[in-house]
């Protein structure tokens, strides 16, 4: 099957309680998105072990493979209620307030930051899916300037392992209203 792209490309994002617990499928929410380098790698560096069977200094050491590591960058859109699940995984639980008008207040600080865990789903091809587990965000990053198209927000994440599912999750939540800020 040929890669998902564009439109057809979809994301879903589900909170785990601790980095190695199962997520609830029907809790996993869509979430717009722009692009997601998150993905599994393992690099090839010099073996730092001298003595080898070298014939001169100008050969080639030995490789070896690094462990597994699953890390990227995600892009977002500024949507002013898709970013709050995001955020809640980044800085951890907010405070809500107000009823009329609805605050969420998230605090920084703390000797102990919230780390919050979550499940990322992705649809790489029309029957094939990807799923990162115990997926985190490392950083934020912003820039609000004046310009076309919609505020963006980058994000440098990390999961604990990246699978193949033959099937997607089943019944996902309900996207949340796409509302997004304008440069």
């Amino acid at each position: 099957m040929a890669p998902v792209y564009g439109q057809q490309a979809r994301q879903l994002l589900a909170f785990q309680t601790d980095f190695t617990s199962a997520f609830n499928a029907t809790a996993m929410r869509p979430f717009r998105f722009i692009s997601d380098s998150t993905s599994v790698a393992a690099a090839w560096e010099p073996d730092p072990v001298i003595g080898g069977a070298l014939q001169n200094d100008f050969d080639t050491p030995t490789l070896q493979q690094n462990m597994d590591m699953v890390e990227g960058q995600l892009i977002v859109p500024v949507c002013a209620r898709q970013i709050g699940d995001l955020l809640r995984l980044l800085l951890g639980n907010p405070t809500k307030s107000g009823t009329t008008t609805i605050t969420h207040t998230f605090l920084s600080g703390k000797d102990n930051a919230a780390m919050r865990f979550g499940s990322l789903e992705r649809r790489i091809t029309a029957t094939g899916h990807r799923r990162i587990s115990g997926y985190a965000l490392r950083s934020m990053q912003m820039s609000f300037e004046k310009g076309n198209g919609n505020q963006q927000v980058t994000f440098g994440t990390a999961g604990r392992s990246e699978a193949e599912v033959a099937t997607a999750a089943t019944t996902p939540a309900a996207e949340r209203t796409y509302t997004p800020l304008l440069r």
